[in-house]
């Protein structure tokens, strides 16, 4: 078995450049670059923060995700003074409403790292999850090679989002443009050759850096093998014609050259299957850093402890947590009722009892008028209405939505319903070659092919030349003899 970070015995925080915590430094300069108006409101009183994970696909919650970037959520709190006790270790599995850690500090602190923190917790765990789910995926139909990413990152935030790849197993593939040499057809275009873009690339990297070379066919791969590429990225391949060449191509060149090949270019965890093949030695996709919000993107709730009702100084009970954390989910709203307003007689009853000052008669007042709220409330029995889009949103999708049938819809359930109607449209124009993505690629493959034709006429022209100047000499030395 291919071993990973966690089976080595190493905490990942140790591989981080030394210029990550400025990084962090200035994620809170970004956020909190003047005065902090919320801050004055809140004063620097202590709180505890509770930290819960939730799934955005989900309203019941029920689907798992790993988590990923501990160090740097430790590191804006620790700028902060603050201090985080967690519950669970980078790389576990999530359990839905789960409490995850605890944040304790000064309230206009806490308040001050929250969104930092919980948006950068979110996105790195969600694509440490998607990478996770995909590399699983892969082992599951047999693929032995390697899940890679892109460097298609977001500016500013690519050390977070590598981070989280790797938490989630799979490769980060380079993390720069000094990392290691790629050679992409504008870079071939610009030098004349493969070759030629080849000996450029060897001569400013030396033997240290390795060269990858994007290709478009068979043809192409030969010359960059030929010419020293040490991988070979085919690239936007039809699925069935990758296959053939890579198979072709192992083929060829076994024990003749050393070289990996990669493919990248419209991969999905979807369609993935189609790809599989073990002639291919690296997968990669940027799905696991696109589609912002969706199963893999986790969201978490941090919350401080909310105190009673009418003032006091004291806090409420803790939230109802079982055992392992998770919250307490056979509380009906009645039982919670009931709970605030036993919190709240006690409270009163104890204000009541410090205050010895107060004479019998106005104890018995008090008493007399506390009854008779009680006894009108109890003459007023609770109503529990009942929301009648509620059953309706649970089993509502828009596939199956019909228009000769009123729904009550929401606003959410609306622009889901347009949005998938404007993918519709937008896949049926792009098929038609009809939106402005297909013309440029239809009006790049045309300037790709006669390029292509162009160079094959020049080689048949060369080769026409050099059969001619050898049947010349040849016709010349037999005369001589």
């Amino acid at each position: 078995m291919k071993p990973t970070w966690q089976s080595i015995g190493s905490n990942l925080s140790n591989a981080l450049p030394i210029s990550w915590k400025n990084i962090v430094r200035e994620w809170l300069k970004e956020d909190i670059p003047s005065i902090d108006y919320g801050g004055f409101v809140v004063g620097d009183k202590q709180e505890s923060a509770i930290l819960f994970g939730k799934s955005q696909e989900s309203n019941l919650c029920t689907v798992k995700g790993i988590l990923a970037g501990v160090p740097f959520f430790n590191e804006i709190f620790e700028q902060l003074e603050c201090r985080v006790e967690w519950f669970m270790e980078e790389g576990e599995d999530i359990q839905p409403i789960k409490k995850i850690a605890v944040v304790h500090g000064t309230a206009k602190n806490l308040l001050l790292g929250e969104r930092v923190a919980l948006n950068m917790l979110s996105r790195c765990s969600g694509i440490a999850t998607k990478s996770k789910r995909i590399g699983e995926k892969l082992r599951q139909l047999g693929y032995h090679g390697i899940l890679a990413g892109t460097r298609k990152t977001t500016p500013g935030f690519r050390l977070v989002e590598k981070y989280g790849m790797i938490v989630g197993g799979a490769d980060p593939h380079r993390f720069d443009l000094s990392s290691m040499i790629m050679l992409k057809d504008n870079h071939i275009w610009s030098k004349g050759s493969i070759r030629k873009a080849i000996e450029a690339a060897r001569l400013i990297g030396g033997f240290s850096l390795k060269i990858e070379v994007e290709v478009h066919s068979e043809e192409e791969a030969d010359e960059a093998i030929l010419s020293g590429a040490d991988i070979i990225m085919l690239d936007n391949f039809h699925n069935n014609d990758m296959k053939i060449v890579a198979q072709n191509l192992k083929k060829k060149w076994k024990n003749k050259a050393n070289f990996l090949l990669e493919c990248s270019g419209g991969i999905t965890e979807e369609n993935i299957h189609e790809f599989i093949s073990n002639d291919l030695d690296i997968l990669s996709t940027r799905q696991g850093l696109s589609k912002h919000v969706q199963v893999y993107f986790w969201g978490f709730s941090k919350k401080f402890r909310k105190p009673v009702r009418g003032g006091g100084k004291s806090f409420s009970t803790e939230l109802m947590l079982n055992q392992d954390g998770t919250l307490q989910s056979d509380i009906t709203p009645k039982t919670w009722r009931e709970i605030e307003e036993t919190s709240s007689d006690t409270a009163y009853s104890e204000k009541n009892t410090s205050d010895s000052d107060i004479s019998d008669s106005e104890v018995q007042s008090s008493f007399h008028e506390r009854e008779k709220r009680k006894q009108k409330c109890v003459s007023q029995p609770i109503i529990d209405i009942e929301n009648p889009n509620r059953l309706k949103k649970q089993n509502f999708k828009p596939s199956n939505f019909e228009k000769s049938e009123p729904q009550e819809l929401s606003r959410r359930d609306r622009d889901a319903i347009e949005k998938k109607a404007a993918e519709e449209r937008y896949r049926k124009l792009h098929s038609e070659g009809k939106t402005e993505k297909a013309k440029a690629d239809l009006a790049r493959l045309a300037i790709v092919r006669k390029e292509r034709e162009e160079k094959a006429r020049q080689r048949r022209a060369e080769q026409e030349a050099k059969e001619t100047a050898a049947q010349a000499r040849t016709e010349k030395s037999l005369r001589l003899n």
